[in-house]
């Protein structure tokens, strides 16, 4: 029994300034716009697996690995883009069939950035907020492989949020799948 870990990357700056220029739907929290529908997808999701255990799709959205039942396997994403200040957080998802995994959980862990003084390595004894707004929440989703020779398609949604302001920027969704030897 393993974990599988799986790195997505989201590229914050694609997604935010297509829908500050108005051609992409921003979605809500409770209606996340799939980034399918628009061919998205491909363009702005990355997934990586950290054992590198992958028959196919490692780089993009629909990537392709083995699990064995009583493995684990964890999603944790993270943004990138040009000249961009954004944070992601996992906020739900969905596993077709069921029967073949455990419930998906999404959990988080919070934290605060101390940052040594302007000119100093040493750290700070408290936290720079006028830098880093706020504290940093990590999200991901996990879930256990329960049945065998089965493929597993997923959805994962996620909360976009802009940093300078620390409002959310949008709420979007992908699929994907795996297969279960």
């Amino acid at each position: 029994m393993s974990t599988h870990s799986i790195i997505v990357l989201i590229d914050a700056w694609l997604i935010s300034s297509l829908a500050d220029d108005g051609e992409l739907d921003r979605g809500s929290f409770d209606a996340p716009f799939p980034l399918e529908a628009v061919g998205l997808t491909e363009a702005a999701i990355y997934m990586a697996e950290r054992r590198h255990e992958v028959e196919a799709g490692e780089g993009t959205a629909h990537m392709v690995f083995d699990a064995l039942p009583g493995d684990n396997i964890r999603w944790s994403a993270s943004t990138f883009g040009s000249q961009e200040d954004h944070s992601v957080h996992l906020i739900r998802g969905r596993l077709v069939p069921s029967d073949s995994v455990g419930e998906l959980l999404i959990e988080s862990a919070r934290g605060t950035s101390y940052l040594p003084p302007e000119g100093s390595y040493a750290p700070a004894e408290a936290p720079l907020d006028q830098s880093i707004p706020g504290p940093h929440a990590m999200t991901w989703a996990e879930t256990t492989v329960l049945q065998s020779g089965r493929w597993v398609e997923f959805e994962l949604a996620f909360k976009l949020i802009d940093n300078t302001n620390g409002r959310a920027s949008g709420y979007y969704s992908w699929a994907g799948q795996f297969h279960i030897l």
